[in-house]
């Protein structure tokens, strides 16, 4: 019977450097990509595990169900895939109709990016803002009532 804490599967990166999943059976699937179901709403829940076809082989209901230097892995594995920095200031949304080209400062430093539409910018959960550029790369805004009053101000006019 399985361990209703442990997962019933370790993980270990390879000499190659690929993240490998092994069963008790001893059955391995090698260069697995763990993924977040949800990684903003939920970021320590479900974590699934896909081989390189994109099926899912394995899963863990709750990132902390992992131990040790699994969890350790597992993260860091995620954090190379997650790209999300995370706006802490609008300096401008210019113009404020779409497409629109915003400045902004990150936990990574200062970018600007355009964003094409208004179904780009999205409220999540009571407080957050998530935003897509026009390449795909998502930024993220935690709690908007964090943010200073310029940047507020900014994004009440596009929300």
């Amino acid at each position: 019977m399985m361990d209703p804490v442990r997962p019933d599967f370790e993980v270990f990166v390879d000499a190659l450097g690929r993240l490998v999943l092994r069963r008790p059976d001893g059955t391995e699937e090698v260069g697995v990509m763990p993924v977040r179901a949800f990684p903003l709403s939920d970021p320590g829940g479900l974590v699934t595990f896909c081989d390189a076809d994109g099926r899912e082989v394995a899963s863990v209901p709750r990132l902390d169900r992992l131990q040790g230097d699994d969890r350790r892995l597992v993260e860091a594995e995620i954090a190379r895939w997650e790209f999300l920095p995370v706006i802490r200031r609008v300096r401008s949304i210019s113009p404020v109709d779409y497409p629109s080209v915003w400045e902004v400062e990150t936990d990574r430093g200062e970018a600007s990016f355009l964003v094409p539409a208004d179904e780009h910018v999205r409220l999540v959960r009571e407080r957050g803002v998530l935003v897509t550029d026009a390449h795909g790369i998502r930024w993220w805004v935690p709690d908007r009532r964090a943010l200073d009053r310029a940047s507020r101000r900014w994004l009440s006019r596009v929300l």
